[in-house]
């Protein structure tokens, strides 16, 4: 293919002279329309800008056509405009709404908290008063008013006392309390120390009445008869036992089938002897138990029981378990009650 010769670009002195006709310089400003002054073009051959120009015919521009907005679209525009005024009034309604149940709940949590407040305050101060007045009583009908279930544990408070001497203590001080859930009804286990620095722990009750009473029977850990004796005489009548409880594998006699049996091993806290019992293992009273002494080891757990012997039972047979009465050594309901 043949390559088009092309001239070299020269550049020459323009004599302006009046013989040679005017040139147009290069830092003249164009005649051309649409040339700005001070542009250089080069055209080089074979380059894009050598091509011809067309020349910009100068022509009037038409007149521009105003932009009219549909009615449809104003229409729609003042809806929605209107429609967001109402949805931001209906916030702000909201809002205040919300403002106001917010305010309420909270004066109510107040009031709550402190209702509570005055209730801790009242209990703490009929704690004090009923340890210092169990504690310093002289007399039992003294003792008896402030302990619970006072009709049936009175006779057994006196006949406790005839053996045991009662001994008054002054200056009780509560040092901790400890609130605990037995069924459905709230204990105290309180932690108290005398004048004399001795100190005892008190199981109580606090009733709907608001008072704070003592439990006396799980403090002097009462027995219907000192262990040795019930053991002994072997009644085969229902009686109530304080034990410390735990799992145990020692099958004999009327009790051997450990399939039908699952044996506890009772210990207690005032005796050095022991006693094995046995609860049928598919029976209310057995999944009770499991609950609640569970893997216990050592002495146990203590809980509240009513057993008795086998009549005819073998002297070294251990007690069938009946019912599990209470976890600790209380009875949660006055059992005359029942």
């Amino acid at each position: 293919m043949k390559q088009r010769k092309t001239k070299p670009v020269e550049l020459r002195v323009v004599d302006e002279s009046p013989e040679n006709p005017p040139v147009e310089r290069l830092d003249a400003p164009s005649r051309r329309k649409g040339h700005t002054p001070g542009e250089v073009k080069i055209a080089l051959p074979d380059s894009p800008l050598a091509e011809p120009e067309e020349e910009a015919e100068a022509s009037e521009a038409e007149p521009v056509q105003p932009f009219v907005i549909p009615p449809a679209f104003i229409f729609i525009a003042v809806v929605l405009f209107l429609a967001m005024l109402g949805y931001g009034a209906f916030l702000l309604m909201g809002s205040d709404e919300q403002s106001d149940n917010l305010a309420t709940e909270v004066r109510e949590k107040l009031a709550a908290q402190a209702e509570m407040e005055e209730k801790a305050k009242d209990m703490v101060e009929q704690v004090n008063e009923s340890i210092d007045g169990f504690s310093s009583a002289e007399t039992v009908e003294e003792m008896a008013q402030w302990v619970r279930h006072r009709e049936r544990v009175l006779p057994l408070m006196k006949a406790h006392y005839e053996n045991h001497p009662l001994e008054p203590k002054s200056g009780a001080t509560l040092i901790e309390q400890i609130p605990i859930s037995l069924d459905t009804k709230t204990f105290l286990v309180l932690s108290v120390r005398f004048d004399d620095e001795s100190s005892r722990s008190y199981l109580a009750e606090y009733t709907l009445e608001g008072e704070v009473l003592i439990d006396w029977e799980s403090i002097v850990c009462y027995q219907p008869k000192p262990i040795d004796v019930l053991l002994n005489e072997r009644p085969t009548e229902s009686f109530d036992l304080r034990v410390y409880a735990r799992p145990d594998n020692f099958y004999i006699y009327d009790f051997r089938d450990s399939d039908k049996y699952q044996c506890i091993k009772l210990s207690f806290r005032d005796s050095e002897l022991e006693l094995y019992a046995y609860v049928e293992r598919e029976s209310v009273t057995a999944l009770q138990l499991k609950r609640y002494i569970g893997r216990a080891y050592g002495r146990g757990e203590p809980c509240l029981l009513r057993v008795r012997f086998l009549e005819g039972s073998h002297p070294s047979t251990g007690v069938l378990v009946e019912e599990f009465l209470a976890s600790r050594w209380a009875y949660v309901d006055n059992p005359d009650d029942e």
